[in-house]
C-alpha cells in the first residue's frame, strides 16, 4: 500500500462495491432509524423516525436520481455541507463518518482541512482544534482498515472502526462499598 493514495484506492473500490449493492444506503437508513428509536421505541417504516429516514434516503442517499427532473445536491456537495456542518458542531462521530463518506465522493483531504477551517472560523479555535484532530485520527483508522489485508474494508467494517474509536464509553458506576 502506498501512503493515502494507496488507502483511498482500496477503501473507494471497497465504497462503490458496497454502494452498489445498496448496503451503504441500507446501513445509513439504519442509522437514521437507530438514532430515533428510543423517542418512539420502534423502527417501523410508517412510525415517525420510519418517515423520517426513508424522506432522508429518497432525498440523499438514494441510487438514481438521475434524470428525474429535480435538481439534487451531489453526493460530494452533500458531504462538503454536512463535514462543515459537523465540525462546527462537534460530534467526534458524526464528523468522522462524514469525513470517510466525503473521501470516498472523491472529496480530498486538503479540502477537507480547508472545511474543517472555514467551520472555525465561525465555531472558534477550540472546535476547529477538536474537529482538526477528529479528521486527523479518522485518516489514521482508515488507514488501518484499508491495511488489514484478511477482510475488504466495506462500508460496515469502517463504521464499525470509527463507532469504536470515537464512540464515547459508557461510564461504569464505581463498586459498592469504594
Amino acid at each position: 500500500m502506498q501512503g493515502l493514495a494507496g488507502t483511498l484506492v482500496r477503501l473507494r473500490a471497497a465504497y462503490a462495491q458496497d454502494r452498489d449493492q445498496g448496503n451503504v444506503n441500507r446501513t445509513l437508513k439504519g442509522a437514521v432509524y437507530a438514532a430515533f428509536a428510543p423517542l418512539r421505541g420502534t423502527v417501523d417504516d410508517d412510525a415517525p423516525q420510519g418517515l423520517f429516514a426513508r424522506a432522508v434516503e429518497f432525498a440523499f442517499y438514494r441510487q438514481s436520481r438521475a434524470n428525474d427532473g429535480v435538481a439534487h445536491v451531489t453526493a460530494a456537495n452533500r458531504e462538503r455541507c454536512l463535514v462543515t456542518l459537523l465540525a462546527a458542531h462537534g460530534n467526534a462521530f458524526q464528523l468522522a463518518v462524514h469525513v470517510y463518506v466525503g473521501l470516498m465522493e472523491g472529496i480530498t483531504p486538503e479540502e477537507l482541512a480547508d472545511l474543517v477551517f472555514l467551520a472555525g472560523i465561525y465555531a472558534g479555535i477550540a472546535r476547529m482544534t477538536e474537529s482538526l484532530d477528529t479528521a486527523n485520527a479518522t485518516l489514521e483508522v482508515l488507514t488501518r482498515v484499508a491495511a488489514d489485508e484478511s477482510r475488504p474494508p466495506g462500508f460496515a467494517v469502517v463504521l464499525g472502526a470509527l463507532r469504536e474509536r470515537f464512540q464515547p464509553r459508557p461510564l461504569t458506576p464505581p463498586a459498592s462499598g469504594s
